[in-house]
């Protein structure tokens, strides 16, 4: 999972900004989500409560602090407040292309003038989709082996270093090597 944070020191907060935020009482949920429909949305949440939740289920949580500027502070932080309104805050979930890793990933390159996309979208992996879905499944094997049987031929592409970033462990990454200018 992947989530973006502020801590605002003067206003006193530290929000967590979710875009895995679903419902399981999502009208006719099971049809809508093996058909691919399933609407997602972005949720702030405190971060307090965010990390004494992913403590309570056993599950690591990675900070990672980004070195932006001032200006690109108060971008990202417009951004999450536009996107968290009832208007824009949800969208039609894509396990590869729109998810909450990638709609991190989106924002950070908007803030950036697009450099995460220019340093990794021409640099090629030597993994498909399918590699990666079945590498995350690994230990599971009816999960897997479902998964495997249901994917498709698109899946079986090399993909980028920025397609890849539908994984968070690839948005860390790729974020530890990204250099702007200034």
């Amino acid at each position: 999972h992947n989530a973006l944070g502020i801590r605002d020191h003067a206003a006193g907060t530290d929000i967590v900004y979710n875009w895995g935020t679903f419902s399981f009482e999502q009208e006719d949920f099971l049809p809508r989500f093996l058909r691919g429909e399933m609407l997602y949305w972005m949720a702030p949440h405190d971060a307090a409560s965010t990390l004494a939740a992913y403590q309570s289920w056993n599950r690591s949580v990675a900070v990672q602090h980004l070195n932006l500027t001032p200006a690109q502070r108060d971008s990202v932080r417009r951004f999450v407040e536009w996107n968290q309104q009832d208007a824009n805050k949800f969208y039609r979930y894509d396990y590869y292309l729109d998810n909450c890793s990638t709609r991190v990933r989106d924002a950070l390159d908007a803030v950036l003038g697009g450099a995460i996309r220019r340093a990794t979208d021409s640099v090629r992996i030597p993994m498909t989709y399918r590699d990666h879905s079945l590498r995350l499944m690994d230990g599971m094997f009816w999960s897997r082996t479902g998964i495997d049987l249901g994917l498709g031929a698109p899946t079986d592409r090399p993909i980028s270093a920025w397609e890849a970033m539908f994984i968070p462990m690839e948005v860390q990454r790729g974020l530890r090597s990204i250099r702007v200018p200034d």
